[in-house]
C-alpha cells in the first residue's frame, strides 16, 4: 500500500521535485495532503491531480465547494493542524523561513516521520528541536542534497569512526571571478549549476547559505563545529563527503537535481528503484577547492555565530533575508550584503533581545529586533554606496 504524503510548501522548488518523485513511483506514495502560499492556480491544479484529503490556504479560496472530498484549511493553524494529520504516514516540510518551525514541531509532537528542507528552524532553534525530537525518539531526515549525503553516509558507518563531515559547495557565480560594485542581480542570479529560488542563489553567491548548512549541520547530526568542514566543488555532483579515522573519504555524487537526495530520503532506509535515468562519473571532472574565506567572510561569521549560539544564528538569518530582499529589490548593491550583515550582529549583540535564552517565548521578539536593525541599516545605505 503506498505510503500516505503530506508536503508543506507544494509549489516551490522542493515541492515540485517531490511531485516528481511520487509522480514517478505512484505505487509507493499517495499524496494525501498539501499546503501552498501565493500561487492558487496551481493548488487547484494538484487538487485536481491528487485528490489530497486535506489543503491548507493562506485563505479559503472560493472555488473550495467545487471540491466536496477535499477538506480546505487556513493560515498558520491549519499548517500545524496538516503537519500532525493522523492518517498521513510522511509529512515533508519544504516551505522555507521560520513560517516552518511550528508545523515541524507539531509533526515531531504527533510522531510523524518527518522529512525537512526548512533549515532556517533548525538554525533558529536547533537545540529545541533536538530536544523535542529526543523525547519522541524520533529523528529528521534532511531533504537538502548535502545533509541528504551525510545523513546516507552516516547511516551506513559508526559516528565515532567519523573524523570529520564535509559539505560541498559550488562557489557560486563569484569564485573564479569576485563580484565588484557593478555587479548587477542577473549577475547574481546566474548560478553555474543549480536553478533555484532568488533568494537561496543570493545566499549561494555570499556563501551563507553554506553557512546556513554549517550550522544546520551541527544540530541534524550533533557534531561540534570543529568537525564539520565546507570544499569548494564546482560541479555540483558530489553534495557530501565523511572523512573516517583511518583517512578514507566516502562520498555521494549524483545529478545536480533535487529529485535524487528527496527520492532517497523518501525510501529510507531503502533506496530508490532504478529510475528513467542512469548517472555515470565517467567524462566528468570532480574538482575541490578550499573555501577562500577572505572572498567569503560571511561563511566565516556563520561559524563564528553559530559557535556562540543562543539567538544569533536566528538573528542572522533574520537579518540576512532583510538585507537580501533590499539587494533584490535593487535598493542596495550585491557588496552591501556582507557589510551590512556583519554590522547587523554587532548592533544585535548590543541589544537586550541578544541576553534572552533560546525559547519559543523568545523568538520572535529577537526576530522582530534582527528585522528593524536590518532594515535600518538599508534604510542608511545609498544605492551608490
Amino acid at each position: 500500500m503506498p505510503k500516505k504524503v503530506v508536503l508543506l510548501g507544494a509549489t516551490g522548488s522542493i515541492g515540485s521535485s517531490t511531485l516528481e518523485v511520487i509522480r514517478r513511483y505512484p505505487e509507493e506514495f499517495s499524496l494525501i495532503g498539501l499546503s501552498g502560499h501565493s500561487q492558487t492556480d496551481k493548488i487547484r491544479s494538484l487538487v485536481e491531480e491528487f485528490h489530497p484529503s486535506v489543503v491548507c490556504l493562506p485563505e479559503i479560496p472560493n472555488w473550495a465547494s467545487l471540491y466536496p472530498g477535499t477538506t480546505f484549511l487556513s493560515g498558520e493553524k491549519g499548517l500545524r493542524k496538516l503537519a500532525s494529520l493522523p492518517e498521513a504516514d510522511m509529512i515533508i516540510i519544504g516551505i522555507s523561513g521560520l513560517a516552518g518551525l511550528l508545523p515541524t514541531i507539531e509533526a515531531i509532537k504527533a510522531h510523524k516521520h518527518l522529512l525537512s528542507a526548512n533549515k532556517e528552524a533548525i538554525v533558529a532553534a536547533g537545540p529545541l528541536i533536538n530536544q523535542w525530537l529526543s523525547e519522541a525518539e524520533k529523528q529528521i531526515i534532511p531533504l537538502d542534497s548535502e545533509h541528504n549525503a551525510i545523513f546516507t553516509l552516516l547511516s551506513r558507518f559508526p559516528l565515532n569512526r567519523v573524523k570529520k563531515i564535509i559539505l560541498t559547495a559550488s562557489g557560486g557565480p563569484f569564485f573564479h571571478t569576485p563580484a565588484t560594485p557593478e555587479t548587477t542581480v542577473n549577475d547574481v542570479l546566474n548560478h553555474p549549476t543549480w536553478n533555484m529560488g532568488s533568494y537561496i542563489t543570493v545566499n549561494s553567491a555570499t556563501m551563507l547559505n553554506k553557512g546556513f548548512e554549517v550550522i544546520e549541520a551541527h544540530y541534524l547530526f550533533r557534531l561540534p563545529f570543529e568537525q564539520i568542514d565546507v570544499l569548494i566543488h564546482p560541479q555540483s555532483l558530489v553534495h557530501g563527503m565523511i572523512e573516517l579515522s583511518d583517512g578514507t573519504h566516502t562520498m555521494v555524487a549524483s545529478p545536480n537535481h533535487m529529485k535524487y537526495p528527496i527520492a532517497m530520503a523518501m525510501f529510507y532506509p531503502d533506496i530508490p528503484p532504478v529510475g528513467e535515468n542512469t548517472f555515470a562519473l565517467a567524462g566528468k571532472t570532480l574538482e575541490f577547492y578550499p573555501v577562500p574565506y577572505e572572498r567569503f567572510p560571511l561563511l566565516s561569521l556563520a561559524y563564528e555565530v553559530g559557535k556562540v549560539g543562543g539567538l544569533f544564528p536566528l538573528a542572522l538569518n533574520a537579518l540576512n533575508e532583510e538585507i537580501v530582499s533590499a539587494f533584490l529589490k535593487g535598493v542596495i548593491h550585491f557588496l552591501d550584503i556582507e557589510r551590512l550583515i556583519q554590522k547587523g550582529i554587532e548592533l544585535f549583540a548590543a541589544t537586550e533581545e541578544s541576553l534572552l535564552s533560546l525559547s519559543l517565548d523568545s523568538i520572535l521578539p529577537a526576530e522582530q529586533k534582527a528585522r528593524t536593525i536590518a532594515r535600518d541599516l538599508v534604510s542608511q545605505t545609498s544605492y551608490a554606496s
